[in-house]
């Protein structure tokens, strides 16, 4: 906690900041802070955290999700939750900015918005598989065919055509 007199601090003004006592204060917690991060970690099932960015990735991967779609992939990722859970972590997910639930057509689904990748996901060997940024288009692709409403959602959310 910096305290205003020991930086310099007089009411709103910054004025008269102590830059070099700013920098004293802060440059030991924030060491300890960095020294502290972790590399990423396997998904443990036991945290909410890791399933809020395993559903924020799989929103990702596939440009946009019912509740019962995510329901179905984390039951083949062997992770079961009720829908109103899986509401509850799609709402921490909006909270931060990750997802965006928007009305398509008679559905509700849920958008990735345009952030850094959530999760990493083992996929299959299949080449074009392996490839995240030729993969995604290609789900789009069928979206664009199969699903105009979802496509369109997509489109809106990520801001441009594709």
């Amino acid at each position: 906690m910096l305290d205003d007199d020991d930086i310099g601090m007089n009411g709103n003004s910054a004025s008269r900041v102590n830059l070099d006592a700013v920098r004293d204060r802060l440059q030991g917690p924030i060491e300890e802070r960095l020294s502290g991060i972790r590399n990423p970690t396997t998904f443990d099932p036991g945290k909410s955290g890791h399933k809020i960015k395993l559903i924020t990735g799989l929103i990702q991967e596939f440009g946009g999700l019912t509740i019962g779609e995510i329901e179905g992939l984390l039951v083949a990722a062997n992770v079961l939750e009720t829908p109103e859970r899986i509401s509850g972590y799609l709402l921490c997910a909006e909270t931060v900015g990750w997802v965006r639930p928007m009305q398509k057509g008679s559905q509700e689904f849920y958008f990735a918005e345009p952030v850094a990748d959530a999760a990493q996901l083992s996929l299959p060997s299949d080449p074009d598989a392996r490839d995240k940024s030729r993969r995604r288009l290609l789900i789009r692709e069928h979206w664009k065919v199969a699903d105009a409403d979802r496509y369109r959602g997509i489109v809106q959310v990520s801001g441009g055509a594709r």
